[in-house]
């Protein structure tokens, strides 16, 4: 579920890349959230920019001004304490096919608590001890 900008996993400037899907209008910078029943919302994180273009074009979020955004660690870490605090789930590539307006089922399948993916990400930035 990630992308590095390094081809060597053991070079310290080497960045994950996650892909968000967003949009702009006039007045605010918004980043989409799918429902997972109950009221509750998860935020759709991609690994590839191709996963999240395909989500975006046949999920018919395209038409709406929905584009994709590349984030990096730290903005994904950011995204989720301070500008979407509604948001208690990540859901991890998901497909355009589980995202159900009405009832979000198959969608939970690929669901990861916020609080577990913020760990994730902070445990990605902690330096490799050495072997």
């Amino acid at each position: 579920m990630l992308s590095e900008s390094s081809t060597h996993p053991e070079d310290p400037t080497t960045t994950t890349s996650y892909w968000l899907i967003a949009r702009n209008d006039a007045w605010r910078k918004e980043t989409l959230t799918v429902g997972l029943g109950k009221g509750r919302k998860a935020l759709p994180i991609f690994s590839f920019p191709d996963e999240a273009g395909l989500f975006v074009r046949f999920g018919g979020f395209e038409r709406n001004g929905w584009r994709i955004r590349e984030s990096t660690s730290a903005e994904l870490f950011s995204a989720l304490v301070e500008d979407l605090p509604e948001v208690a789930f990540v859901a991890l590539d998901p497909l355009p096919e589980m995202v159900d307006l009405i009832f979000g089922t198959t969608i939970s399948l690929v669901t990861l608590s916020r609080e577990r993916f913020i760990h994730r990400l902070i445990r990605e930035r902690e330096p490799a001890l050495p072997s």
